[in-house]
C-alpha cells in the first residue's frame, strides 16, 4: 500500500513540476513572451536611433530640410510648379466608374 502512495506522489509531483505553476510549461510560455519582448525593444530602440539621427539632420543640414519640406508638405521655391501623380487603384471604393463599351 505505501508503494502505491508513493507513486502517485511521485505522479503528481511530476505532473505538477510539468504543468503547475511555475512549471515546465510556464517557463516555456514565459520564455517565449520575453523573446517578444526583447525583439520590440530592439526594434524600438532602432527607430528611436533613427527618428535622433533624422531630427539631428532637420536641425543642421539645410539640404536635408529643403528635402523634407519638399516631399512631406509638397512645398516648392517661389517660380516652381509642383506636379502631384496619384496612382490609380483597380476597384478602390472611391475610383471613378468608367461607362461600359457601346454596343
Amino acid at each position: 500500500m505505501a508503494g502505491y502512495g508513493l507513486i502517485v506522489a511521485s505522479l503528481l509531483l511530476v505532473v505538477n513540476a510539468v504543468v503547475g505553476e511555475n512549471g515546465y510549461l510556464d517557463t516555456l510560455r514565459t520564455r517565449r513572451e520575453y523573446d517578444e519582448l526583447s525583439n520590440t525593444l530592439r526594434r524600438t530602440r532602432e527607430e528611436n536611433h533613427r527618428m535622433k539621427e533624422q531630427i539631428l539632420r532637420l536641425q543642421h543640414d539645410p539640404g536635408a530640410l529643403e528635402e523634407a519640406a519638399r516631399e512631406r508638405l509638397h512645398m516648392a521655391l517661389p517660380g516652381e510648379t509642383v506636379f502631384l501623380i496619384k496612382d490609380a487603384i483597380k476597384d478602390a471604393p472611391n475610383a471613378p466608374k468608367t461607362a461600359p463599351p457601346a454596343r
